[in-house]
């Protein structure tokens, strides 16, 4: 059992414009209130919108509660509007009850701690630019939104007050301390934490049994290769480059993708011509999905470290992700394959090549990914948050 702050513990503030039930980034925040709570602080929410909907993933039913909710709801009129408004009530709130610190996780100058789960924007808006040409960059460039979030960047990471930046990843910690000038010191590499009491592998018989229950609706034999998909934002995270690719791969490889986005229907409608493809939307039970696959496949753009990455390993999936995402840095050449963001020979290659090795083989390289997977617990992240404050707050 983790030890629960008293009553009279200090308060860290965390700072999430609104919870989305299915986004990584809020699981994040779940998982830091609960390592929080487990070295005896109490945690300050600072946020529009936190209320889960009654169809919440599973893994996330016994969620950490904030000791104090703290709503900030402004009234706006546009995107930036939305993002002003919200930094100056936050800014007002604090204010009003000051933390011991504040950890945000928006874009807010200011504060003592930011986690750059998202990354540099600056750099996404440049990766977009490279996959879709200079028309997009000029497009970008003229968008209010992308250059506000650009100059608050810039404006986050070179206040006075910001005391440290909590790095996911060796990519983000790079592409900060290149930009912005800040030494390795002010930014601490903290991986994301995971539970393994929630993402563990199963047995052969169990995932067979798990496999019969949710593949025989979809019409995918129980013999097949099955690579799945878990993220939201199809066009960042790959989902199209994997469309793109998939008909040159064996008949006996289906896709299954999970998660949310905007121009869903669209991908639904390309996805029904091709029926090794399965896009499911959002799912409860995201981990029962990680337990049945073969093989986990991330072909993202840019993601500092995503949370799906380290759940499917912990549930035993070997991975193919790309250069660009943070995840990346962890693999070893016998658990993943790692490709260039925008190489779609190179994405079909490692594709190809994991549809060939037989089921027991790519189950062999997803036990030994749990076993990796099992370095980055709940509890170290927790430890290494506690020593940050420490150092910050002495």
């Amino acid at each position: 059992m983790r030890p629960v702050a008293t009553s009279d513990a200090p308060y860290i503030g965390l700072v999430r414009q609104r919870y989305n039930p299915f986004g990584g980034a809020e699981r994040i925040i779940q998982r830091t209130i609960l390592a929080l709570h487990g070295i005896g602080h109490r945690v300050a929410l600072y946020t529009r919108e936190w209320a889960p909907a009654p169809d919440a993933p599973a893994v996330d039913k016994q969620e950490p509660t904030p000791d104090r909710i703290v709503l900030c709801q402004p009234r706006y009129l546009t995107k930036v509007g939305r993002e002003k408004k919200f930094a100056e009530a936050v800014h007002a709130a604090v204010n009003r009850q000051p933390p011991a610190l504040v950890q945000t996780h928006e874009r807010i100058p200011g504060f003592d701690l930011y986690r750059a789960g998202d990354g540099v924007h600056a750099t996404w808006l440049e990766l977009c630019a490279e996959a879709a040409g200079k028309r997009r960059l000029w497009s970008q460039q003229l968008n209010p939104f992308h250059h506000y979030l650009v100059k608050t960047e810039r404006a986050l990471f070179t206040h006075p007050t910001l005391r440290a930046v909590i790095c996911n990843s060796q990519l983000v910690q790079r592409d900060i301390q290149q930009r912005f000038g800040l030494p390795l010191a002010q930014l601490p590499l903290i991986r994301n934490g995971i539970d393994s009491n929630v993402f563990y592998p199963i047995s052969p018989a169990q995932k067979a049994a798990l496999r019969q229950q949710y593949l025989t609706a979809l019409n995918i034999p129980p013999e097949a290769h099955v690579f799945l998909f878990v993220g939201s934002g199809y066009a960042r995270k790959g989902v199209g480059r994997l469309m793109t690719v998939w008909p040159a791969l064996p008949p006996h490889a289906h896709l299954i993708v999970i998660g949310q986005d905007r121009q869903f229907k669209q991908y639904q409608q390309r996805a029904r011509e091709q029926a090794q493809i399965h896009l499911l939307g959002p799912q409860a039970n995201v981990r029962a999905w990680y337990q049945l696959a073969d093989c986990f496949v991330l072909p993202t753009l840019y993601d500092p470290f995503p949370n799906a990455a380290l759940e499917a390993m912990a549930c035993g999936l070997p991975v193919i992700t790309t250069q660009t995402c943070g995840a990346a840095e962890v693999l070893t050449p016998d658990i993943g394959w790692i490709v260039p963001a925008l190489d779609q020979a190179a994405l079909t290659q490692a594709l190809f090549l994991a549809a060939s090795l037989s089921r027991d083989t790519l189950t062999n390289r997803g036990l030994r990914a749990a076993q990796l997977a099992q370095a980055y617990s709940l509890e170290n992240m927790g430890q290494a948050l506690g020593t940050l404050y420490q150092t910050i707050l002495t």
